[in-house]
């Protein structure tokens, strides 16, 4: 049953003063997690930010909620858990973060969910965990916002919905689809898993790629793209300002599946700055919006020209179309979101590295 954490001793999970069965954290019994239970980590009442630690090794518990209606940031830190019940859930309605920076393995198929106004965040920026998935699903639904700087693992599929990052070179194998909403894959061009597991993105949500310090990206994941009804539904851009080493090309390995006629929008440093698409594209056409900066490109560069080619197999250039719409929005510091009608934006910026 659920074990509420009540902030009435240390910061250390094997405290039995911390937590209590029951939610006014006074009449139930003050016990220690022994395994099994849902946690409820509680915000209202809160004076101060918090970090609580998980003292206690090889710890399995059923669910993880954050609830309340204080203002104040939850950090979890320390050994890691197991998730076995297949939810771990935001519902603190504050605005303000909460943190699960101990390494997760899930025991079920999980939906992980942060409501309006909240922010959940699995792992940290300076020291990520990981997130092992095994073969069991994983869907990350961001009403509010979920950041996971964990390495991602496991063969199982993946969904997202609303504002999700994913921050880290991740290593998981099963497909991924984007549901709606954005998904921001930032710092790797593996920040989609292995090449082994493909994206689908559905009508109206959104990939979008921030990678910078760098000349050439190459993104190997294939994909399966269903346009929006208007605008572009790719978008690829590369930093512009001071402190900030501009991208020339972005190389598109993979097959690329599209359900219509989908735009990209280039945005790059300068007219030199390419979008190369080497892999096959099926089901439609890919053209250059208007106001484009830079080249759009099929097949591999060959000596004499690193601009447009095409193929039988390839989607060929078509002439410039209408300018796409990008608008900015932040979803955590340092971070910017795109927020486009239709599927897929690439954008290289200056970011610091992940220090380890």
């Amino acid at each position: 049953g659920p074990l509420y954490w009540c902030h009435n001793g240390s910061s250390n999970f094997n405290t039995a003063a911390n937590w209590n069965t029951n939610s006014d954290c006074t009449s139930g019994t003050a016990q220690v997690p022994s395994g099994g239970e849902d946690l409820v980590f509680l915000t209202t009442g809160l004076s101060a930010d918090v970090t609580i630690n998980n003292d206690i090794p090889s710890l399995s518990v059923n669910t993880i909620t954050f609830q309340g209606t204080g203002t104040h940031n939850v950090t979890l830190t320390g050994n890691a858990l197991t998730v076995a019940g297949g939810t771990i859930t935001d519902n603190a309605a504050s605005g303000g973060i909460m943190g699960i920076e101990n390494s997760l393995t899930l025991g079920a198929t999980t939906t992980v969910t942060s409501a309006a106004s909240t922010n959940l965040m699995l792992g940290d920026s300076v020291s990520s965990g990981t997130l092992s998935g095994g073969t069991f699903n994983l869907s990350l639904v961001g009403t509010g916002a979920i950041d996971v700087y964990d390495v991602i693992s496991g063969s199982g599929s993946i969904t997202t919905s609303g504002a999700v990052d994913f921050n880290n070179a991740n290593t998981f194998t099963g497909s991924l689809e984007v549901q709606s909403g954005t998904l921001d894959a930032n710092n790797s061009v593996t920040a989609l898993g292995t090449a082994a597991g493909s994206t689908k993105i559905d009508a109206g949500a959104t990939v979008a790629f921030y990678l910078g310090n760098a000349h050439t990206f190459t993104i190997a994941e294939p994909f399966d793209i269903t346009p929006g009804p208007s605008g572009h539904s790719l978008s690829v851009q590369t930093c512009n300002t001071s402190g900030c080493t501009p991208a020339t090309e972005f190389d598109f390995t993979g097959d690329i599946t599209l359900h219509g006629n989908t735009e990209i929008q280039l945005l790059g440093a300068s007219s030199s700055f390419v979008a190369r698409f080497i892999g096959d594209i099926t089901g439609g056409t890919l053209s250059k919006s208007t106001g484009s900066t830079g080249a759009l490109a099929f097949g591999a560069a060959t000596s004499s020209s690193s601009s447009s080619s095409s193929s039988s197999k390839k989607t060929p250039k078509t002439p410039d179309t209408g300018f796409g719409l990008v608008t900015a929005s932040p979803i955590v510091a340092a971070l910017v979101s795109f927020a486009v009608t239709g599927s897929l934006v690439v954008m290289a910026r200056h970011l610091k590295p992940i220090a380890k």
